[in-house]
Parts: structure tokens; C-alpha cells; sequence
């Protein structure tokens, strides 16, 4: 059975099958998946997978065809057996109601509220709300994130909001040059809760052109009036964006780059300095999150990949209102380098000095990528052997590296430059 759907874009298309799920379980009471998606392209037909949806017939075939990649032309059912299904059945017009109330729910599904504990990796944003958002710090370290989403039942809202939820750490993790972490209800705080109240008064990032650190006030993070501004557009139901979608897409590089750079960078903190003697003190070291520990088995690997992933976004950043560059047509080689945008951005945000240090770090990232050069060694055993290495931007072979603070400071300076041009430009 084929049922004429004619969705002409990507969200419209998904926000029908959210609502054709929800509406499956609804009526039936499951809508449970062997999914195995498949794209027969000569045919523009996508097989999606077999669902059970609780009926004595057994499990459908759904499948949908397209006329542009990611709309829907149309949807059909058939058996396990490959049989199309009937629609003058009974299982048909089931069915065939099921497609018409999803038509109507998908133009206003409903709006869900969800709550997450979540711990930064050196503080906690203050108080920060939007209309679809909230942020409120409970101690030192963690705080309680709020989301609304769009959805049609339970099932769909929860992947929403995880969906959503990382998109609003990623970009704080830009924001703040810090990492974090959703918690579940098992895990304790190990900090004491905040017990004055909390300032729910406006404050944003005093200085828009900071690079090292962080802003603070009060042991809490700030961010700029900007990326609040983006937060409720991620968190709202607002229209998608290509250059925030893209954006995020590199802020998600960016979190996941610093997540791995905590562990080698991060991983130990001061517990406590005695006093022995007059002129003797002894500081106490302890591992600042057991998150962290596994850095002392794969620190090698670390710090390659999170100087990879902290170019990487660049890479996506520099993508950000940029036409797709044309080909030569002889030789078929693209004209524009993906490197020298990532140059070009560096230099439009911080001047001639980033530009030096992006292609350095360009060269490396890529020589690591596709000739399998490493930044160092990783040999080192406690005695340092000077040696000559020509693809070293120093001359000198490495024997251990971890990765470069001041990479991680500039990719997010640039980061956040572009997030103001993309929010100024947008709202």
C-alpha cells in the first residue's frame, strides 16, 4: 500500500515520521523496530526497516520514496512476506487513519519539560535563563539544565532532549573553555551545595575579546549575552539554520577535543599543602575526576586526536558562509584549499599571529591524519635523547607531547567570534 505524503524538506519530513511513531504507539500500544535502513538511490526508495506495532498481521515493511534526499514522496506498507498491504483491510485503513492523524498532529506537537544534572569540569555557569532554557548552578561544580521540547509523546521527547541537551554543553564548552558532563541521580555531589540564593540578575562576560582562561565572577562561569541568545534558539522551536547547524557541528568537535585534552592537561589537582618544616612544604596531588583517569592508559592517543578534533573545528567553522569552492576543470582539484579558509578565519579573528600558529598546527594535524606522522615519540623513559626530526615545526624529534593549551585557547576565541556574527546576523 502506497500513501501519497508530499513533504518537500528535511524537518518536515522527520517531524511526520516522529509523529506517525508516536501515533503507532499510541493506537496500538508499540511501535518496536528492526531497524535496517537501506537506499535503493536508481529507485529514490528508502527502506527503512520492520516495525511491530502490536498487531496479529506481524511486522510491516515501511518503507518511503523520495523525489530530493531528505523529503518524502510518498510511504508504503507492506507484510514480512513483501506483500503490500491491502487498504481496504482492516490492517489498511488503520493504517491508512494513522498517516492522516500524524498529517495533523506533526503541525503542533507538544511542548515537554526536562531536567538534567550536569558537572563542569573546574566550575559552574551562574544563573542564566531563555524562554525555552535555564541554567542554575546548585554547587561548585554542577548545575541543573532545563530544556523544552517539541514532541509527541514520551519516546519522542527523550532523544529530543539529549539531542538538545549536548548541543547547550557543546556550545558552552566553547563558551567557557571548560567540559561537562551529564550526571545521573546515582552519582553524589562532591561538592557542598550553593546555600545562599541564587542571583538570578543578568550578568554576561565583561570582556568579548578573552583568550586564556576564563571569565568569572564569584567561582562561576560567564558567558556572553550572545550565546544565551543561541542556547534559546537551540533549545526553542525555531526554524534550523545551516550556519548554526554547522556551527554547532563544530562546537561539538570542540568538547569532545577538550574532553580529551582534560585528561592529560586536568587530570590532577592540589589537595592540600603541609607545612614539614621552615622551609619545607609538601603538596598533595589527587586525580580531579575519575573520568579522567584513563588518560594514564591512552595518553598517547589522546593528545593526537584532541589536536586534530580542536583543527577539525576550525576546518567546520571556516565552512560557515563560504560557497562551496569549484573545481578545476582540468584537473578536477578544488581551487580553494580547505586549509587556507582555516588560515583566512584565524586571521580575520585574531591577526597575522594566528594565521602563523593555525598553519602550523594544520600541518601537523594533517601529516598525523594522512601520512601517520605522530607529534612525538611517546618513548620517553626519564632521560631526554636530542634528535633532529625535519617534519617538526621545532626541528627537533619529540618523545612525549601533550596537547597545546594555547590550541585549544585560539580555536576557542575564533570559535566564539563566530558565534557573535552568526547570532548578530540570525537575530
Amino acid at each position: 500500500m502506497e500513501l501519497q505524503i508530499g513533504i518537500d524538506n528535511n524537518d518536515g519530513a522527520n517531524l511526520f515520521l516522529r509523529a506517525l511513531w508516536a501515533e503507532f504507539r499510541l493506537r496500538y500500544g508499540k511501535c518496536a523496530w528492526q531497524y535496517t535502513p537501506y537506499k535503493d538511490g536508481q529507485r529514490q526508495r528508502i527502506f527503512i526497516g520492520f516495525a511491530d506495532i502490536n498487531r496479529p498481521e506481524g511486522a510491516l515493511q515501511i518503507s518511503i520514496t523520495y523525489g530530493r534526499r531528505g523529503t518524502i514522496r510518498a510511504i508504503l506498507f507492506n507484510h514480512s512476506d513483501n506483500q503490500p498491504v491491502v487498504p481496504s483491510s482492516e490492517l489498511g485503513a488503520l493504517l491508512q487513519q494513522s498517516v492522516k492523524d500524524a498529517m495533523a498532529k506533526m503541525r503542533d506537537p507538544g511542548r515537554k519539560s526536562y531536567v538534567a544534572t550536569v558537572e563542569g569540569l573546574h566550575l559552574s555557569p551562574r544563573f542564566y535563563r531563555g524562554n525555552s532554557f535555564e541554567i542554575e548552578p546548585i554547587s561548585r561544580r554542577r548545575f541543573k539544565l532545563s530544556l523544552t521540547v517539541l514532541a509527541f509523546d514520551k519516546v519522542d521527547a527523550e532523544p529530543e532532549f539529549v539531542r538538545k541537551m549536548k548541543q547547550v554543553l557543546n556550545v558552552l564548552s566553547v563558551e567557557t573553555n571548560s567540559a561537562f558532563w551529564p550526571l545521573d541521580n546515582s552519582q553524589t555531589a562532591e561538592d557542598e551545595p550553593i546555600s545562599q540564593k541564587v542571583d538570578t540578575s543578568e550578568m554576561f562576560s565583561p570582556d568579548p575579546d578573552w583568550i586564556d582562561g576564563c571569565p568569572l565572577q564569584d567561582e562561576q562561569l560567564l558567558i556572553s549575552r550572545e550565546s544565551v541568545a543561541l542556547l534559546d534558539l537551540i533549545a526553542g522551536d525555531a526554524p534550523g539554520v545551516e550556519d548554526i547547524g554547522r556551527f554547532l557541528r563544530a562546537c561539538n568537535h570542540f568538547h569532545i577535543a577538550r574532553k580529551y585534552a582534560a585528561q592529560l592537561l586536568d587530570l590532577l589537582k592540589l589537595s592540600e599543602t603541609r607545612q614539614v618544616s621552615d622551609n619545607e612544604y609538601v603538596m598533595s596531588m589527587i586525580v580531579r575526576d575519575p573520568r579522567l583517569e584513563i588518560a594514564g592508559k591512552m595518553a598517547d592517543a589522546h593528545a593526537e586526536i584532541s589536536g586534530t578534533l580542536f583543527m577539525s573545528a576550525m576546518e567546520v567553522a571556516a565552512r560557515i558562509g563560504v560557497q562551496d569552492p569549484e573545481s578545476c576543470g582540468e584537473c578536477g582539484q578544488v581551487r580553494y584549499k580547505i586549509s587556507q579558509r582555516v588560515t583566512d578565519l584565524m586571521e580575520r579573528c585574531g591577526g597575522e599571529h594566528l594565521a602563523s600558529v593555525s598553519k602550523d598546527y594544520y600541518s601537523q594535524r594533517s601529516k598525523y591524519l594522512h601520512e601517520g606522522v605522530m607529534l612525538s615519540e611517546s618513548n620517553y623513559t626519564g632521560v631526554s635523547i636530542p634528535q633532529l626530526d625535519p617534519s617538526s615545526p621545532t626541528g627537533c624529534l619529540l618523545q612525549t607531547t601533550a596537547p597545546s593549551p594555547n590550541l585549544r585557547d585560539y580555536v576557542g576565541f575564533c570559535l566564539r567570534k563566530v558565534l557573535k556574527e552568526i547570532v548578530t546576523a540570525v537575530c
